[in-house]
């Protein structure tokens, strides 16, 4: 059976597609028409943008007994519009001599084309339009000439917002996103990913449903790479496609561009039904990522290509293309018996070892390299005292917050319960850690689950996360953001963050006490004392609002920066008055959980979103308990304004 014992759907076999999964081949054989019919259901195309209503299936008999009726027809001008609709290509399928077999089930879902470049190109183009139509450049300019960005076109907003999103690892950054003529799969799911972060502080408020509809595009996208599901999951798809259907009147004036121009302003194309089978699909066959066309696409480049450029291009390419790709394929095979007869099994103690998924520091920076250090100092390159890199980086607070992670990082070692009010308690004079030696590292090493592999969704997988100076040449500093684990249990009642801070890397080192030492034994069984090591990052808590409660509208956690972030004139939280750190201090490495995608909300950076698309982890996370049924209330209540607000503008 396809839904297994645990609940969860997956593959029980594997799904072939070949070329059933493109449109326009399900329809040479199913022999629909192009445009206008379903190549599964027997939806009509007036009917197309209804996504909550479910139509019987298409079959054989279904098909011959249309072919039938439209041949004893004869003339085609006593026929009604609607049954002229309904009329099918007049074909013979080589399936139907197959008695168990109908070709109308066998036609498969396709995330590529229906989603990338379906529903979510389309969101991004209606999403312009109204950027382009509601946001006008206005003619004000400064005494330099230029025009404030809130004075300029939506669309040049729109490439600003982009521009703004910090690096991460894995993700596209779009420097000119409104330039982007030729998009790939890797483009568009980058754009996907980062666009309800982006497109949020744009949209005014009376534009919400807008937002909504948008959150319900990405969801359902995000719902459906899924390599695991249940009856939940399914709901949560169920619930996309509630709330895109009772939203989308908020882009249909942004439909007329469509060919028909006597049809302008509807959603009655093929994508957007076929978004509606695709729970259905899942638990018929598994999850979608077997059948999705993206990994055909790719095999484009190595398969057909590659081996044209190495034809004479004349009538018989396609035979050249055949023989090169066998002979490859050959090759490779060949090539992976010789490599498996020479390959002899090692059974060696480290392949018994399970390796700690624990974050941990990378190789320490050349201080030389970047100036921090001469060359003619004394000790390694890659070792300089507190003090003098207080000098050179120029940090606020950095001894202070550097002496106060050595005392509780030696209190830890000793035992010592600290209260929890007293671990930040500033020393009274921090000018003792000055001395120590310590190293800079340029980035750290953090796991998250994968959620890629169904036998184990729990499964992790390692990631950089950057704080390195000079990143990419530019003589500017790469800080990136991260969750850290700072309560055992969260205090604040309804907030879904489980205990952890959110706050940006500023430094990390690893800090040699010389007042302590440990014994360390080396592989020769040889054992000395050296001293002890403490590695930790150094970071700027950002503040979380709402109690770290999903906002309702864009579904995002929001924070903000500290005040003394915000205006580090005053350094308030740095100043040598205040008793305790503040919002800059260090943090154990075991504490660093994993990386956080932190978008700015504003060109002033001080308040952010927190995107939770970014990843499956942070998307499984980072949510409401309650947007089921809020999402619901919320798209009704949207839906009479949007319903109001047309009326208005008819009258």
């Amino acid at each position: 059976m396809i839904k297994c014992a645990d609940g969860q759907y997956r593959h029980c076999f594997p799904i072939i597609t070949g070329i059933i999964a493109d449109y326009e081949e399900q329809v040479l054989l199913t022999g629909v028409k192009s445009g206008r019919h379903c190549t599964i259901c027997q939806v009509p195309p007036w009917e197309r943008e209804n996504l909550q209503k479910r139509w019987p299936k298409r079959s054989h008999e279904y098909t011959q007994e249309l072919i039938a009726w439209q041949r004893q027809l004869g003339s085609l001008s006593d026929i009604d519009k609607e049954d002229k609709a309904m009329m099918v290509h007049d074909v013979d399928c080589f399936t139907w001599s197959h008695p168990y077999t109908n070709i109308h089930t066998a036609m498969m879902v396709d995330m590529l084309h229906q989603l990338l470049k379906g529903i979510i190109h389309y969101l991004i183009d209606w999403i312009k339009a109204h950027l382009s139509a509601t946001i006008t450049r206005k003619r004000k300019r400064d005494a330099d000439g230029k025009i404030a960005l809130q004075d300029t076109g939506g669309l040049d907003q729109l490439d600003h917002r982009f521009r703004s999103v910090p690096p991460y690892p894995g993700l596209k950054t779009f420097m000119n996103f409104n330039n982007v003529k030729q998009w790939t799969g890797v483009e568009q799911k980058a754009a996907a990913r980062q666009l309800i972060a982006v497109v949020a502080p744009l949209l005014s408020g009376s534009d919400k449903a807008m937002i909504v509809y948008a959150r319900a595009v990405i969801d359902f996208w995000t719902l459906a790479q899924y390599s695991s599901h249940d009856d939940n999951t399914l709901a949560y798809m169920e619930h996309a496609l509630y709330q895109m259907d009772t939203l989308k009147p908020a882009f249909r004036k942004y439909r007329i561009n469509s060919r028909d121009k006597d049809e302008a302003g509807h959603f009655n194309f093929p994508k957007f039904h076929a978004i509606t089978h695709y729970p259905e699909f899942i638990r018929m066959y598994g999850t979608t990522d077997g059948v999705d066309t993206s990994q055909m696409e790719a095999a484009h480049k190595w398969i057909v290509k590659e081996h044209f450029s190495r034809t004479n291009k004349h009538a018989d390419y396609q035979e050249q293309i055949i023989r090169h790709s066998t002979r490859q394929t050959n090759a490779m095979a060949m090539e992976e018996l010789i490599l498996h007869g020479q390959t002899k099994p090692l059974n060696t103690a480290a392949d018994d070892r399970l390796q700690a998924n624990v974050t941990k520091p990378n190789r320490p920076l050349n201080l030389v390299q970047y100036g921090w250090k001469t060359t003619a100092s004394r000790g390694p390159n890659d070792r300089i005292t507190a003090g003098q890199l207080d000098q050179v980086i120029q940090l606020g607070g950095l001894l202070d917050a550097l002496a106060v992670f050595i005392r509780e990082s030696r209190n830890k070692e000793d035992g010592v319960v600290v209260p929890t009010h007293l671990m930040d308690r500033r020393e009274d004079d921090a000018s003792w850690v000055g001395s120590f030696s310590v190293q800079v590292h340029g980035s750290i090493t953090c796991w998250k689950p994968d959620g890629k592999d169904s036998n184990d969704l729990q499964k992790l997988t390692e990631e950089f996360v950057r704080c390195s100076p000079n990143w990419q040449g530019k003589n500017l500093w790469r800080r990136d953001y991260v969750w850290m684990q700072e309560y055992t249990e969260e205090i604040t009642r309804g907030s879904v963050l489980g205990g952890r801070r959110l706050g940006q890397l500023q430094l990390i080192i690893s800090v040699q006490d010389p007042e302590r030492s440990i014994m360390i034994t080396n592989d020769d069984g040889i054992s000395k004392r050296k001293p002890a090591i403490y590695t930790g990052a150094l970071i700027d808590r950002l503040q979380i609002l709402n109690s770290g409660r999903p906002h309702e509208i864009h579904g995002m956690v929001e924070a903000r920066r500290c005040s003394c972030q915000r205006s580090p004139s005053e350094a308030l939280c740095w100043s040598s008055r205040r008793r305790n750190l503040g919002c800059r201090c260090f943090y154990a490495l075991e504490n660093v959980i994993r990386s956080a995608h932190v978008i700015p909300t504003s060109a002033e950076n001080d308040s952010f979103y927190v995107n939770n698309y970014i990843d499956w982890d942070q998307y499984n996370t980072l949510y409401d308990p309650e947007f089921l049924r809020n999402g619901k209330r919320l798209a009704k209540q949207l839906a009479r304004r949007l319903d109001v607000e047309m009326r208005n503008e008819e009258t």
